[in-house]
């Protein structure tokens, strides 16, 4: 990775430095094996299969306001993200969390950079959370990364609202499994349910 982010490689259209390296190591369990067999290919010498060139080429969400609306767009995402920051959010407070993190976790620390919200003009009110008594339902997928599992186990902890685990490790991905009708029945009849569904495997 250390030789990658030093003297990165290029083929085609896609670099191979220290953050297509953890690009690789972030992958689903379902691509492990590719991963590896390109991790190796370029640790001898090779170059990367046409899987990990797809997936490298992706390119992030439009940033702007007439970026097509689905759910949320780029803008109004970074908005929430950034307006409820409550870290740093000077560029040379955010560098310095990201070498920290590097260093700490040479693999997957520097994998995410939040960079746009840098110099962001609002601070984030402080969160209050205070238990109900009106039933609430949360649902967590067991292994992702995009929304870790610990997150919603504290949601729990603080609300005490009723905790349904997707067994899976795709993002979103409770939209298009039967047991998403478990989490409808609390907006139809305002059940709750505890447990797990089987996930996206």
């Amino acid at each position: 990775m250390t030789n990658l982010d030093r003297r990165p490689r290029a083929v085609g259209d896609e670099v191979m430095n220290g953050d297509w390296v953890a690009s690789l190591l972030a992958t689903r369990p379902i691509d492990w094996v590719t991963s590896a067999i390109n991790l190796v290919s370029v640790l001898e010498g090779g170059t990367p299969g046409p899987a990990t060139k797809a997936r490298g080429s992706a390119k992030r969400r439009p940033f702007a306001y007439d970026a097509p609306r689905r759910g949320l767009n780029g803008l109004q995402y970074d908005a929430m993200m950034c307006n409820t920051d409550t870290s740093g959010t000077s560029f040379a407070d955010m560098w310095g969390a990201l070498q920290a993190r590097r260093t700490a976790d040479p693999g997957l620390g520097g994998l995410y950079f939040t960079a746009w919200c840098a110099d962001w003009p609002l601070h984030a009110p402080p969160t209050h959370v205070v238990r109900g008594h009106s039933p609430l339902q949360l649902s967590g997928h067991k292994d992702e990364d995009v929304t870790p599992y610990r997150w919603v186990q504290e949601a729990q902890k603080a609300t005490g609202g009723a905790l349904l685990t997707v067994q899976d490790d795709v993002h979103a991905s409770l939209a298009q499994l039967p047991c998403v009708s478990k989490v409808l029945a609390f907006f139809r009849s305002g059940n709750t349910t505890n447990g797990t569904c089987p996930g996206d495997r």
